[in-house]
């Protein structure tokens, strides 16, 4: 085959249902859940079930917190251990604040905590990510 290897078939369906609500002036979300079939970090094609969900609090003047989660299940179409059939499961747990420094410009930091349980055990992991983010709206 000349290092060239066959995928499975990746045809799938898409699905997105999301509900945002308004809980009063210091608190709302947003729910969503679904099915996807997308790209995964390295190009492998994945199909997956998902939800989400993303409470906001406002409880400051010029701050906002947000705590979101998030669950996915999924199988990818192919991967490089063989015909094998990969399953994993991943939750994904996080923490921004959010401050408007100006009219037009924010500034945030995000803690995100992602757990990936894999049909394949050496594929199992744990990421801890802190991000830093500038925002400005024109």
């Amino acid at each position: 085959m000349n290092g060239v290897q066959a995928t499975r078939d990746s045809s799938g369906f898409y699905l997105s249902v999301s509900l945002s609500h308004r809980v009063n002036q210091h608190v709302n979300y947003t729910l969503s859940a679904g099915r996807s079939t997308d790209l995964s970090a390295y190009g492998q094609a994945q199909s997956y079930y998902f939800v989400d969900v993303e409470p906001n609090w406002n409880f400051f003047r010029k701050y906002s917190v947000s705590t979101p989660i998030s669950w996915r299940k999924g199988t990818q179409v192919y991967n490089s251990t063989g015909n094998n059939q990969l399953d994993y499961e991943q939750i994904q747990l996080g923490l921004t604040v959010n401050r408007s420094l100006t009219k037009k410009l924010s500034v945030g930091i995000s803690y995100q905590f992602v757990e990936e349980t894999a049909s394949q055990l050496s594929l199992n992991y744990t990421a801890n990510i802190v991000s830093l983010n500038f925002t400005y709206q024109f």
